[in-house]
């Protein structure tokens, strides 16, 4: 669907809705970079998560 068309058939909120999804595409995504860097950095010293659950590394010690 071309942009015109959804906003006229959804109306003017649709705009903020479609840059809502592309920040958060770019926050989320920047998240799991770091997640997965911080895990390899974990592994190199020998350390191993319990789990992982969105952007955290569960540890027990």
């Amino acid at each position: 669907m071309k942009h015109e068309d959804a906003i006229k058939e959804y109306g003017p909120g649709i705009r903020r809705a479609f840059t809502y999804k592309a920040l958060n595409k770019l926050i989320q995504g920047s998240a799991a970079d770091q997640t997965k860097k911080a895990m390899a950095e974990c592994y190199k010293e020998g350390l191993m998560p319990l789990l992982t659950v969105h952007d955290e590394l569960c540890f027990s010690i």
